[in-house]
C-alpha cells in the first residue's frame, strides 16, 4: 500500500512538473517573445541523428509539452522550443531542467540549420 502511496505521488508530481513547462515558461517571457513548442518520441535503441531532425522538420509534432505522451518506459523525448523575440532589444534566457527521471539530458543551440552550441547534463 505504501508503495502504491509513493507511486502516485511520484506521478502526481510527474504531471504537475510537465504540465507546467509551458504556462509557466510563456508567462515569465514578457511580451515581444513567442515560443513555439514541438516534440517526437523515439524508442531508445533508435539513433535519429540530430542532423536528420534539423533538415526535416516535419518529423516533429507542433503541440505544447502538455501534449508529448510522457512514459515511465525507456524512450527518447525530442523536444523543441522555438523563440522569436519580436522586439529591438537583446534578450537573456535560462532553462532549469528538474526531473528526477532523467538519465541523460542533451541539449542543443540551432541556428539556420547548424548546432552552435550544446551541452550534456545529467
Amino acid at each position: 500500500m505504501l508503495a502504491y502511496l509513493l507511486l502516485v505521488a511520484l506521478l502526481s508530481q510527474v504531471f504537475t512538473l510537465f504540465t507546467n513547462i509551458s504556462p509557466t515558461t510563456e508567462s515569465s517571457l514578457g511580451a515581444g517573445l513567442d515560443i513555439e513548442h514541438a516534440f517526437l518520441t523515439t524508442p531508445i535503441d533508435n539513433d535519429l541523428p540530430l542532423a536528420t531532425l534539423i533538415n526535416n522538420p516535419d518529423y516533429l509534432i507542433v503541440a505544447p509539452p502538455t501534449a508529448v505522451p510522457w512514459q515511465f518506459d525507456p524512450q527518447i523525448y525530442w523536444l523543441k522550443f522555438t523563440l522569436k523575440n519580436s522586439t529591438s532589444k537583446e534578450r537573456s534566457f535560462h532553462a532549469t531542467f528538474s526531473n528526477l527521471m532523467l538519465d541523460d539530458l542533451l541539449v542543443f543551440q540551432v541556428e539556420n540549420a547548424k548546432v552552435i552550441n550544446s551541452i550534456k547534463l545529467g
